[in-house]
């Protein structure tokens, strides 16, 4: 996820936009997920959100989100899952 696109709109209600194919493959996945989010603004409730209403959600066990307050430090927020 991006969170400049679609800047305008407020995250809760924002469009989801995949990869192709990543609805299709993160279910076939059979190890624990997780997934790292670093963001701007967005705390772990709207991250986990987001995951619920792109239908991510209960894939994903572990949330780490690291909130990047400094300028220049980050551009947008990055999901990197792991396990």
């Amino acid at each position: 996820m991006d969170e400049r696109r679609d800047e305008h709109i407020p995250l809760d209600t924002r469009p989801i936009h995949l990869m192709p194919g990543v609805a299709d493959v993160l279910p076939q996945l059979t190890l624990p997920l997780a997934l790292w989010a670093n963001t701007r603004v967005a705390q772990k409730t709207v991250v986990r959100g987001w995951l619920d209403r792109a239908g991510l959600g209960p894939l994903f066990h572990r949330l780490p989100v690291l909130v990047q307050r400094l300028r220049g430090f980050g551009d947008g927020m990055t999901f990197t899952t792991g396990f």
